[in-house]
């Protein structure tokens, strides 16, 4: 008998369709031993009328956690009322941060019918902003993304109810390059995102780059929301710096496939989707040793830099620049363990959990 599941999903627009935890349920869609049913939250800005009226109700009554607003009731109550009619074996809110605020006061209204949660953000962002952890006690089965985190959340919730699932990665998008895509006359260094990005660091590794007259080429793929306030525009004259922004999948997926280092400093981490897409495009990996960092990579491919030093990563990339032998043999160690993270791993994992649940 197939599986049941309702699922509360989100797809970023900064993601596309080839990123991010969405694609767990891409993958799903295609399995014949499950039914999935699909509601996403609505991304858009709240009109006046919402923001103004709806949303400040909203968010006293059940919006304890933080990225949860009114377009967060709206796709829980419609979830709820399919469920009334389906009576789905499965629950999942794919991101709890943002999307459980009703149900943590009304679990009855599922009935029989599993609730899970996946979180997405360290102890430290929960502890940071004062996230109250009673939320969870609604949970049937707790996701998390890195072993590192369950600690921190088995103190407010039955650790046998918690499974570590990490993120995955689409790894028949982003492929491992050929010869003629990374024959570069400069070495070229990819960094990407802005979320629990350590910006100082990064700032004075390009610096101390250009100062050494590496023959280094930086491509920073940042939002531009993340990028026009701040720092960052102290490097914005460097001839060695390339920004993108805006960019389409495939693009995205070529910059990759061209670079020959990924570079990301970091203040904390779970999951980081462009860890496991540099990762899985054959990219040597050079980042802080913080939070799940070794969890999610390959000692062999992958230098861990103590937070701050922002020499040890300039050592590297001059050393990394010098080696090109080097550089492939640690890009077909990223490559082997993305390939472990292949969403259909995933999804067959995700799947255990759920069965886990049920039988409990």
């Amino acid at each position: 008998m197939s599986l049941s599941i309702i699922a509360i999903r989100e797809r970023f627009a900064h993601m596309g369709n080839v990123s991010g935890y969405d694609c767990l349920f891409d993958t799903m869609e295609k399995r014949e031993d499950l039914k999935l049913y699909s509601n996403f939250r609505d991304l858009k800005k709240l009109n006046l009328w919402d923001r103004k009226i709806r949303h400040p109700h909203i968010k006293k009554k059940y919006g304890q956690l933080a990225g949860y607003n009114y377009n967060s009731y709206v796709v829980e109550q419609k979830s709820i009322q399919e469920n009334k009619k389906i009576k789905a074996d499965i629950f999942h809110i794919a991101y709890l941060e943002n999307n459980l605020g009703y149900l943590a006061q009304n679990k009855t209204v599922l009935g029989s019918t599993k609730l899970i949660a996946t979180a997405h953000q360290p102890g430290g962002w929960w502890k940071f902003h004062h996230q109250p952890t009673s939320v969870l006690s609604c949970l049937d089965g707790l996701i998390l993304l890195s072993a590192n985190e369950v600690d921190y959340f088995k103190q407010f919730f039955p650790e046998e109810k918690i499974f570590v699932i990490p993120h995955g990665v689409k790894t028949d998008f982003f492929k491992t390059p050929t010869v003629s895509e990374q024959s570069n006359e400069k070495i070229r260094c990819v960094f990407a995102g802005a979320w629990l990005r350590d910006i100082d660091t990064l700032i004075k590794v390009i610096r101390k780059s250009h100062e050494r007259n590496l023959n280094v080429q930086f491509d920073l793929i940042i939002p531009y929301s993340g990028r026009k306030k701040g720092p960052l525009f102290s490097i914005s004259h460097f001839d060695n710096v390339n920004w993108h922004s805006g960019i389409s999948n495939e693009d995205l997926a070529s910059i990759y496939r061209e670079s020959d280092i990924f570079i990301l400093p970091l203040l904390n981490c779970t999951a980081n989707n462009a860890l496991l897409e540099a990762m899985s495009s054959g990219l040597p990996i050079l980042i802080n040793d913080v939070g799940a960092a070794r969890e999610y990579t390959s000692p062999e491919g992958s230098y861990y830099i103590p937070h701050g030093e922002f020499n040890i990563f300039v050592n590297h990339i001059e050393q990394l620049s010098r080696e090109r032998d080097k550089r492939v043999k640690m890009g077909e160690a990223s490559r082997k363990k993305a390939e472990e993270l292949d969403w259909n791993n995933i999804s067959n994992l995700t799947i255990k959990a759920y069965n886990k649940v049920l039988q409990s």
